[in-house]
This record gives structure tokens, C-alpha cells and sequence, in this order.
């Protein structure tokens, strides 16, 4: 088991934290870079952490590297980003209802729009096309 940190003061540490949280730099590496050898993508992340290096992750790498914390039901990241933007202490979505809710959205939606190509169909025959 491992233990959380209890002080996140910089970016770095919150990424560190998140990497160690979610299996070591070649895991969560690989999961950012799948164009590079696990060691080779363990070794870039580091670098991204490291200020004097030119390595950086991109916007869509971010997004990622904070859903692989979601995964892994570490939240140190997010947690830390919205403190220093100044938010509240982000609360992670309840994934099965939100599912449940997006699929009766989406069925409503499917529905509606069947009616709506049928009502289509009938104004096309009214009109002799």
C-alpha cells in the first residue's frame, strides 16, 4: 500500500504523486507516449517534469495523464490544478449514473428523431416528392 503525499507544493510533485499512484513512469508513460518503448516513454514523462528540459506535454497528454488518474481513483493532480486556478476541490462524476443518464438522453434523442423522419416522410409524400 501507498501512502498519499501529504504536501503537493509544485506541479511536478502532484504528477510525481500521480505517476507513482498509477504504476511508475513506464506505465502511465506508455499510456502517453504508445508511439515510444515503455522505457523510452517512462524517461520522457520524467523529463516533462524537469523545467531546464524542452520535453512537454501537450493539452491532450494533460487531459489524459489526469483521466489516468480518475482510473486509478487518484485525484492529487486534478485536486492540485484546481487549487492553483483557484476552484473548489474538484468531486469525480458517479461514472455508472452518468452512463444511466447519458443512455435515456440518447434514447429520448433517438426517439424524437424518429418521429421527426417519419413526420419528414409524410410532408415529402404530401408535397409529391
Amino acid at each position: 500500500m501507498t501512502q498519499n503525499h501529504l504536501w503537493i507544493e509544485t506541479w511536478a510533485d502532484a504528477v510525481r504523486a500521480l505517476i507513482e499512484a498509477c504504476g511508475g513512469p513506464k506505465r502511465v508513460g506508455c499510456e502517453l507516449r504508445p508511439d515510444l518503448p515503455a522505457d523510452d516513454a517512462g524517461e520522457w514523462l520524467l523529463k516533462t517534469l524537469k523545467s531546464n528540459r524542452r520535453e512537454v506535454m501537450s493539452a491532450p497528454q494533460l487531459l489524459t495523464l489526469l483521466a489516468i488518474g480518475r482510473r486509478h481513483n487518484c485525484d492529487l493532480l486534478m485536486a492540485f490544478v484546481a487549487d492553483q486556478a483557484g476552484y473548489h476541490e474538484p468531486k469525480p462524476i458517479d461514472l455508472a449514473n452518468e452512463t444511466a443518464r447519458v443512455t435515456e438522453h440518447m434514447s429520448q434523442v433517438m426517439a424524437q428523431m424518429s418521429r421527426e423522419m417519419e413526420r419528414l416522410q409524410r410532408l415529402q409524400e404530401l408535397n409529391g416528392k
